[in-house]
């Protein structure tokens, strides 16, 4: 529903090569790992991580490689770029109020209400639960 992490969690992300910018749509950011690759050869490498830069976003983050890098010849894969990084906004105690708000109206909707199996979208606790995460949400 949102499109981020909301406590610290290690994530990877893969694509078929490298780009010269590369967007990642879930955050917040709070490190970047690693960015490794196959090679030509299909032997994995690891990118160092001085020959790229780090932007950090409200919903994600973007990787852009330094001028002078020269893009590597990744392998064919579908998954020739892998991505680890850490996302979220650290411990539960630091994900925002306005979320908390939302999870604890829709359990206590559930708790309520054990029967449904999905919110009615219409119900005035979903709709104002939805209304207190709207800001937070990813539009990727």
């Amino acid at each position: 529903i949102m499109g981020r992490a909301l406590v610290s969690q290690e994530w990877e992300e893969t694509r078929p090569k490298l780009d010269r910018s590369m967007t990642v749509g879930l955050g917040p950011l709070i490190s970047v790992e690693s960015v490794t690759y196959y090679d030509a050869d299909d032997a994995e490498q690891t990118l160092s991580s001085s020959l790229y830069r780090v932007y950090p976003g409200n919903y994600g983050f973007e990787i852009e490689l330094k001028p002078d890098t020269v893009i590597p010849v990744t392998s064919t894969r579908k998954d020739a770029v892998k991505i680890a990084f850490t996302a979220g906004f650290g411990a539960g105690t630091a994900v925002p109020e306005p979320i908390l708000g939302a999870i604890s109206m829709l359990a206590g909707h559930f708790y309520e209400n054990p029967t449904e199996s999905s919110p009615d979208r219409n119900h005035p606790i979903v709709v104002g639960a939805f209304d207190l995460i709207e800001p937070f949400r990813n539009r990727k």
